[in-house]
Formats: C-alpha cells, structure tokens, sequence
C-alpha cells in the first residue's frame, strides 16, 4: 500500500521556529513521511537528526532547478544522500521553458540529461505541476509535450487539485502516463470554493485516484486553504479523511 507524507511548504515558517516540534506534531497525526521544500535553511544533520527522533521518512523535496546546475549540483547530491531523499523535485520553470509545446519537448530533455547525472546516486528528478501545463492543444494539454518526451526513472508530481482547478481530470492522465507518477500530491480543490476547501469536502474523487494512481509509493497532502482550519488542523482533517476513503 502506498504511504502518506505531509508537504511541508505550507510548514515554512513552523519549521525555522520548531523544527522538532514541528516534525513530531506532524508525526503524532499518523502521517509516516514529509516532502521538505525551498533552501537549504537547516544543517542537514539537524534534519537526520529530527527525523531519526521522529521516525519520519523523507518522501521528496521541491527544490529549484538552480541547484541542480553544475555550479551546486554536487553539493546538493551531498545534502541528499545525507538526508536519504532520492526525490528531487522542480516545482516550477521559467516562462521560456514552459510556454509552447516545443518549449516543453527542450525541457524534457534537459530533465532526461539531469536524471541519466542523477541515476547514478540513486536519485530521481520530478517535475510538479500547476495549472498552466493543462492548456489545451489539439492532442491534449501542452503538458504532454513534456510528459510524452521524459524517460521513464523520471517523476511526473501530479497535483490533482491544481490540474482540476485548470478544468482537467487527474484520472484520464494517470491512466495516460502509468508508472511515472512515483509521488502525487492530493491537494483539496473545490468546484465552488477553489482551494478553500479541505478534503472529504472537495470535488475530486480520490477512490478513482488512488485506483488509477499506478505505482505511487507516495500520496502526499497539501492543505492549503487559510480560512477553515490552520496548517497542522488541516493537515490532521485531510489525512483523517484520506485514509477513511483509502482504507487504513
């Protein structure tokens, strides 16, 4: 069965206040690992460390594409096999590598250069998405520009709620690309309220995710909306309901 992570982005400023008690809160709610994301703003031993404490895993990082340069590449490599992570995910590119499908096909094959580098640590780069890559074009999304070009080691990080909230049903692409979606982000989307919403009461259908989610190791929870609950109370309603729909 595929594990639950927390995504940690919402978590930004919990952790530079209370790193261990951050961790440690999240862990008490059931989740089993977390996806880190941004800098390089704590010493990785640190993150060894809280984590060996907790007993949380590291489902990921979102991290951006600079340190994956020649300049800070291998320093990063460093971090990563320190900390244990083997996923290394982009979660945004510049307008120029994003905006045509042509632009898309270049991309992916600067993704397939930096996987064949980073295979070779036991590592894997991943790309996460937002709402612009589901554009429609006359075979589809421009995303697919992307996705139909990558090889196969590389993660396609499908936020269901982001592609939702772009009039697109994560369901028809996970069949479409099947094994390629390692880690997937279940993000709460409502047709009514956005992201103002908090899972068990959005519009996405996460029995025909999960079954549709071939391959996944990791599901992970990105609650983001400010005005129902705050992060660690979204967070714990989310993964009560996730796994109510999952089956514990």
């Amino acid at each position: 069965m595929s594990k639950i992570a927390l995504a940690l982005f919402p978590f930004i400023e919990d952790l530079s206040r209370d790193l261990l008690g951050t961790l440690t809160k999240i862990k008490e709610m059931g989740y089993e690992g977390v996806e880190f994301a941004g800098g390089f703003s704590h010493d990785v031993h640190e993150l060894v460390d809280a984590l060996n404490k907790t007993g949380l895993e590291v489902a990921g990082w979102h991290i951006q594409k600079h340190y994956l340069n020649d300049e800070f590449l291998y320093s990063t490599i460093h971090y990563m096999q320190t900390l244990k992570n083997s996923r290394l995910i982009i979660p945004n590119l510049p307008y120029e590598d994003t905006n045509t499908e042509e632009a898309w096909a270049r991309t992916a094959g600067e993704f397939n250069r930096l996987s064949r580098k980073l295979s070779n640590y036991g590592m894997k780069i991943g790309y996460h998405n937002h709402q612009e890559e589901f554009a429609r074009t006359d075979y589809g999304y421009v995303f697919d520009a992307f996705c139909s070009n990558i090889e196969k080691d590389i993660i396609i990080q499908l936020d269901v709620g982001n592609m939702l909230s772009a009039g697109a049903a994560p369901e028809s692409f996970l069949r479409k690309y099947p094994y390629q979606f390692n880690t997937v982000h279940i993000k709460p989307y409502s047709l009514e309220t956005g992201f103002n919403t908090v899972l068990g009461e959005d519009s996405l259908n996460y029995q025909s995710i999960i079954k549709n989610a071939i391959g996944t190791e990791w599901f992970i929870i990105e609650y983001e909306s400010k005005l129902l609950f705050n992060n660690f109370d979204g967070a714990q309603s989310c993964l009560t309901h996730f796994k109510n729909i999952r089956g514990k």
